[in-house]
């Protein structure tokens, strides 16, 4: 458990040294880190920003949504869809075509 906190302490350092050079400050008070991983709370409590998980990237829904628009609209070719996307997305052995349900895949 020693090594992540070398890294992320070399990584605030980083942060400090571009902050010298360019002018800036990391405000660690408000400053929170995100964490993607099996980290507990007693493994996080050590760190001197604050550790959060869970949280959601914002507008992560509408960007697959507008990504699957596009698909559909290459597909029929800028045109009236004939075919409701939901059949679409049925595998080729039960009728579709085998589009990818975006949402689903991506989990959004």
């Amino acid at each position: 458990m020693h090594r992540p906190f070398i890294s992320f302490n070399r990584t605030l350092d980083f942060t400090d040294w571009f902050g010298l050079a360019s002018g800036s400050k990391l405000n660690r008070a408000k400053t929170q880190a995100q964490s993607y991983g099996p980290w507990t709370p007693n493994e996080t409590a050590g760190l001197p920003l604050t550790v959060t998980q869970g949280q959601k990237i914002l507008g992560i829904r509408r960007m697959i949504l507008t990504l699957e628009r596009a698909i559909f609209y290459f597909i029929w070719g800028f045109k009236w869809e004939r075919v409701r996307r939901e059949v679409l997305k049925k595998p080729n052995e039960k009728g579709g075509k085998g589009v990818p349900d975006l949402p689903l895949f991506l989990g959004a």
